[in-house]
């Protein structure tokens, strides 16, 4: 078994099935899949992936390419004068 530290997303696993099973993707719409078989199968070294976006719900939440992460947390903070909270947003490396 080989090891690699290659991006393959679960939503890679659309076009992969696909080819396997001999279907075409849809061509009216975006589809943020790539086809993993040959790289599944060890025919070849690297990923189609070079990196994705990830959203929790709406809002993007991160993304990653090739070596770099970019991370964006949010927390709560109270407002001493009131009480209420306040949504902040910090960027994490």
């Amino acid at each position: 078994m080989l090891n690699s530290n290659d991006i393959v997303h679960e939503m890679d696993m659309y076009a992969t099935f696909a080819k396997w099973a001999g279907a075409e993707l849809p061509t009216d719409r975006i589809i943020d899949s790539v086809d993993q078989s040959d790289f599944l199968m060890g025919k070849k070294d690297k990923s189609n992936r070079d990196g994705f976006v990830v959203y929790v719900g709406n809002d993007l939440f991160g993304a990653k390419w090739r070596n770099w992460k970019m991370m964006f947390t949010r927390f709560l903070q109270l407002r001493p004068q009131d009480g209420r909270r306040a949504s902040s947003t910090a960027l994490s490396h």
